[in-house]
């Protein structure tokens, strides 16, 4: 196939294994290997990033391979190959940096391959295959296809068997997965090899194995192409059909049909019986404890439910216990259960459960009710996976507002209690209870060390942080928790969140609206309390905050001058060094940047542009800084990088002209992000105070979110961050005409 787009001299561009397929063709359905997509195909040879990145050659550059070619098509077989060869892509040095940027050559660990024959020789067509110097790699499609095969030779032949001989077609594989009992092996029940292979590696071997596993887990399996999954899937409910006897004809009835790709809408619709009429107080009562209907709280206790139904709670505790016994048997149910089983990952929130659902099966809801729904679904599966008695393996609790489920393994006696790790959610809530109270707001860091300062259940592997928060905010009283694994009080006071941020907003390069503005606190803090509705109100809330945005006609725009002190919500503006200051001033100057230092803060300084020079040898030898020119180092990362690359330095500084092509323009911008990589994380984890100077570069190349992140409250700083900024006799940032945004230093990238 490859041979023949070779020979046609077409470059498909995205070779991958979401683009590969076995398809049936003819009247005989014979299956053969597809390649689809050719979308890219024709797109110019010149587009080197065009494609989809680790497939996509990373070693073109603009002097000695500028444009796509026939190497880079067989880069992507070979990725392709590996993935399934290992279950994942392949890694340069030690897998942390873009392999553009370093020396080191693919990394291969012999460990991720089955032992044999031909391990040696698949390991050796892998190292030509994605080596960093094309010269080194196979030289055609042809030569790859030969190496990769002589990779086998070593390899004893196996017995004949039919499928070895001649095609398989898809008349034959339905042949063979009618006859399949279940304890088939899977290599002989019907599926293509592809099937085969994704199976083998997550250790299905037969049938039975294929069946014991959910339809969520085999819609998930990775590295493994969407027709190929559908194909697994459809086996899978086929033999279900015919090897696992159906429950009872009424149950079947209800059934959907195919509940393995059934959104949360569909399944909810199964719980209620057809036979109900709508305007009962039976149907009333379930579409109600359902979530398909309002109520007051997620998670509706049978009070609530009897106001809302209009009847009896007595009445009510009769309706959900017989409708759960009719839901046991329910196919799509017990898959939901089976799911949340899977990924409850020991101990979680019902909502976040809840946002798995919907995740993994869709919902035709929208708004609030797609949550409330999802909800209802997981509060059927958990209270019904309840009526197993002591074979239950999920657990639920009430904590405040919320509802915790654990996992119980009662088949495994070292398997953490389920009651345990409730009890452990219960400490989080209390510990996060105590984070929201704090003041300032707590930091993720900070968060963090006051959770896992929790006593763990004994044999419980601790959570990820931003898990951690959120269940620990689930179980709370008082708390929420974002996806930065930041603990903060629900219903977030908005001028405490605009304080936490004020930092942040501070250096923004643009301007935004009052939407924009109210977005960017909810992405945040997405807890947080109503905004003032009026523009004034809302401009004085700005001010209140010491937030250094000003008002506008249509929004608001970052002040040109300022030095806020950061990390407390005490800061005032303005401190300027342009000489002439009083005694009383200079040490009140003095005062605030010993606190910053203190308290690892972020200040931005301004100073006289003339005096600019001075301003950094004084303020550095007065206060212990660092002097980190990033000018200076960001020209000389690029140098080398450039360098490392083989691009030419005269080729750097054309592309930075105005009248630069294009293309010119997005390689520099490409060497700049290449480059910067070092300066920004000298930034963010130097352990002495630096003081940051010529720094017109990260406006000019958009790279000011390393200080947006520096400049906000909630980041854990090493040490203190002063940004010095030279501005014109009246205040205003210096420019220079047709110059970069920060101009002062730029002229030295040009």
């Amino acid at each position: 196939m490859l041979a023949a787009l070779d020979l046609a001299g077409v470059n498909h561009r995205d070779i991958k294994p979401d683009n590969l397929a076995f398809r049936e063709r003819g009247k005989s359905r014979e299956v053969h290997l597809s390649l689809f997509d050719f979308s890219l195909s024709r797109a110019p040879l010149e587009q080197t990033g065009v494609g989809t990145p680790p497939y996509l050659d990373p070693f073109f550059d603009t002097v000695h391979r500028p444009r796509y070619d026939a190497a880079a098509e067989r880069y992507a077989v070979a990725v392709t190959l590996y993935e399934m060869a290992t279950g994942r892509t392949p890694s340069y040095g030690t897998g942390g940096s873009h392999p553009a940027v370093i020396k080191d050559d693919v990394t291969i660990d012999p460990d991720d391959f089955e032992p044999g024959p031909a391990r040696d020789g698949v390991i050796a067509f892998f190292r030509s295959a994605l080596a960093r110097d094309v010269k080194a790699r196979h030289d055609s499609i042809e030569t790859m296809r030969i190496a990769w095969q002589s990779a086998f030779e070593a390899v004893p032949p196996a017995a004949a068997t039919p499928t070895s001989v001649n095609p398989v077609t898809g008349e034959e594989l339905d042949q063979a997965a009618a006859k399949a009992l279940l304890d088939t092996a899977i290599v002989s029940a019907g599926l293509t090899p592809r099937a085969v292979d994704a199976l083998h590696r997550i250790d299905v071997r037969t049938v039975r194995d294929l069946l014991a596993r959910s339809p969520f887990e085999l819609s998930r399996l990775s590295g493994v192409a969407d027709p190929t999954k559908r194909e697994i899937r459809r086996r899978a409910k086929q033999w279900r059909g015919r090897l696992q006897p159906p429950v009872t004809a009424a149950s079947q009835a209800e059934e959907v049909q195919d509940d393995s790709d059934c959104g949360v809408g569909s399944v909810l619709g199964s719980l209620v019986p057809k036979h109900l009429k709508k305007d009962s107080a039976e149907a009333q009562v379930l579409r109600l404890y359902l979530g398909l209907e309002d109520t007051a709280t997620d998670w509706p206790g049978n009070n609530e439910l009897a106001r809302a139904a209009g009847v009896t709670a007595g009445r009510v505790g009769q309706i959900i216990p017989k409708a759960r016994k009719g839901w046991r048997p329910k196919r799509g149910l017990t898959q939901v259960r089976d799911e949340i089983v899977e990924d409850a990952g020991g101990v979680i929130s019902a909502t976040g459960v809840a946002e798995a659902l919907l995740t993994s099966r869709g919902s035709d809801a929208a708004g609030d009710r797609r949550m409330r729904r999802a909800l209802g679904l997981v509060r059927a599966a958990v209270e019904v996976e309840a009526e197993r008695g002591g074979e239950a393996r999920l657990l639920q609790r009430r904590s405040h507002h919320s509802v915790i489920i654990a996992l119980e393994k009662p088949t495994d006696p070292d398997a953490v209690p389920g009651t345990d790790l409730l009890d452990y959610a219960v400490r989080l809530g209390k510990a996060a209870d105590q984070l929201a109270a704090e003041s300032p707001l707590p930091t993720a860091a900070r968060t963090e060390a006051r959770l896992r300062a929790v006593r763990l259940p004994q044999g419980f592997a601790e959570l990820r942080p931003e898990r951690l928060a959120l269940l620990a905010a689930a179980a709370s009283r008082t708390a929420a928790a974002n996806g930065r694994g930041e603990v903060y009080p629900d219903e977030l006071d908005p001028r405490r969140a605009l304080e936490q941020m004020a930092s942040s907003l501070g250096v923004i390069r643009h301007g935004m609206d009052p939407e924009q503005l109210k977005a960017r606190i909810r992405a945040r803090y997405p807890r947080v309390g109503a905004f003032p509705e009026q523009r004034q109100d809302l401009d004085a809330l700005l001010k209140k905050a010491g937030v250094p945005l000003v008002p506008g006609q249509s929004g608001y725009a970052p002040r040109n001058v300022q030095a806020t002190l950061l990390p407390s919500s005490k800061s005032r503006p303005v401190t300027s060094l342009s000489g002439g200051a009083g005694d009383r001033e200079f040490a009140d100057f003095e005062r605030r940047m010993a606190l910053s230092s203190q308290e690892r803060g972020f200040v931005t300084l301004s100073v006289d542009y003339r005096l600019y020079a001075d301003a950094i040898a004084a303020l550095s030898a007065r206060f212990g800084a660092e002097v980190l020119d990033v000018t200076a180092e960001l020209l000389a990362a690029m140098r080398v990088t450039a360098e490392a690359l083989s691009v030419d330095w005269s080729l750097v500084l054309r592309s930075d002209r105005p009248d630069a092509a294009p293309q010119d323009a997005a390689n520099l911008r490409r060497l700049v992000e290449l480059a910067a990589a070092g300066l920004e994380e000298r930034l963010t984890t130097a352990p002495e105070p630096l003081l940051v100077v010529e720094a017109a570069p990260l406006a000019r190349y958009d790279r000011l979110g390393v200080l947006e992140r520096l400049a906000d409250k909630a980041t854990a700083r090493p040490a203190a961050r002063w940004l010095l900024l030279p501005v014109e006799r009246g205040g205003a940032l210096r420019r220079r005409p047709a110059g970069p945004r920060l101009p002062w230093c730029a002229e030295g990238l040009r």
